[in-house]
């Protein structure tokens, strides 16, 4: 018995409008050694719309 692959049905065709991934850090940050990443805790920040366990980024 010998295996073979073979495609089969149609491309999606989405797949012309396909994208590169995002790289987060490519985007937002600037310098890696003094970039922090923060997750707030509280509940001080309701009333300005924070709310939750939001993240921060800070740069030094």
């Amino acid at each position: 018995m010998a295996a073979a692959r073979a495609a089969l049905g149609f491309p999606s065709p989405a797949e012309d409008f396909q994208e590169d991934s995002l790289d987060l850090n490519e985007l937002l940050v600037r310098n890696p050694a003094a970039t922090f990443l923060y997750r707030a805790e509280g509940s001080s920040m309701i009333e300005a719309g924070i709310w939750g366990s939001p993240r921060f980024q800070c740069n030094k």
